[in-house]
């Protein structure tokens, strides 16, 4: 936002296309993009975006090295132990960071419960990501033509994580022949 409010204060509107291949592009309208993303700037990208230090989470990459930094004790103790404790480093650098984690669930529930809350958010940015591009796959116009099948069948399907197994399906079944 900062980038294109400054952008635009030396008039250069290339990030917007649309407004800049207008024959008619009137100072009146810029001013009132300027505005709007100023406003945009200064409020509402600040409350749902809030600036996110990554050094506060360096903790959850690896416990083993970086130490929480809470006010609660409990979680601080429970991170305390878990860096000391190397059987738990060894199956650290076996697994992936979320299952660590959740097999954490049961000897260290502060810790693991805080750690996944943070991770969490990722993971549902990206499903929901994942979805949004999977429906505009499916929506397209000369698909719609094709097939008149409901969108949630195909989102279904779309983001199944099943295999398809259509080979050992087809191997099952003898084909038509003829008489």
């Amino acid at each position: 936002m900062s980038v294109w409010c400054a952008n635009l204060h030396k008039g250069n509107t290339t990030m917007f296309p649309l407004f800049t291949s207008q024959e008619n592009s009137s100072p009146t309208v810029l001013k009132i993009i300027r505005s709007h993303l100023q406003t945009l700037q200064n409020m509402s990208m600040k409350h749902y975006f809030p600036d996110l230090t990554v050094e506060h989470y360096d903790w959850i990459r690896n416990p083993f090295t970086t130490m929480i930094q809470t006010d609660h004790c409990e979680v601080q103790q429970e991170a305390v132990e878990l860096k000391n404790d190397r059987t738990l480093l060894v199956k650290f650098n076996e697994v992936t960071l979320d299952s660590f984690w959740v097999a954490l669930n049961n000897e260290y529930p502060r810790l693991s419960k805080k750690t996944i809350k943070v991770l969490l958010q990722f993971s549902t940015s990206w499903l929901c990501e994942h979805g949004f591009s999977a429906l505009t796959n499916i929506k397209t116009k000369k698909r719609n033509r094709l097939t008149k099948t409901t969108i949630e069948d195909d989102m279904r399907l779309a983001l199944s994580t099943i295999k398809l197994r259509i080979p050992q399906l087809c191997k099952k079944h003898q084909g038509q022949i003829s008489h």
